[in-house]
């Protein structure tokens, strides 16, 4: 986390929500990019802010489900995502405090196009259960 001083305001920063591309196509959380994530961003498409399970299928984060979320997931099938790297909310190559601050930063929340990255679970819910995961693989590197 940084602080910025503009003026007399100070702006306070978290570290970038950056999963990997072929981690952010896997809109189900299975470890593997398949027809059932196409499925669900073409179920899907035009949705506007979605929110719960739905806005795993926002694959780019623009805060609508569209053909680019569609074809970021064509672009990846096939791909299997590593524990470590699904877990990697900051794409640094390691599982680390930063990742478990977000997690818990977005704890208790319903997952949207913001906070997705944290719901390691896939269940559409940011809870007890993705802080777990993400302890059993801390120190993880890809």
């Amino acid at each position: 986390m940084t602080f910025t001083v503009i003026g007399l305001a100070i702006v306070l920063s978290r570290p970038a929500l950056a999963l990997s591309r072929r981690a952010l196509a896997d809109t189900n959380r299975d470890r593997i990019v398949t027809l059932a994530d196409k499925k669900a961003v073409q179920d899907n498409l035009g949705m506007v802010n979605p929110t719960g399970v739905n806005a795993l299928a926002d694959v780019n984060q623009d805060g609508t489900i569209s053909g680019q979320d569609l074809s970021a997931v064509v672009k990846e099938m096939g791909q299997t995502i590593s524990r470590c790297e699904a877990a990697d909310i900051t794409n640094d190559g390691v599982v680390n405090y930063d990742d478990l601050n977000i997690v818990g930063n977005y704890y208790f929340q319903e997952t949207n196009s913001v906070n997705m990255m944290a719901d390691l679970t896939g269940d559409g819910f940011i809870d007890i259960l993705d802080l777990a995961k993400m302890g059993g693989l801390f120190g993880c590197t890809w």
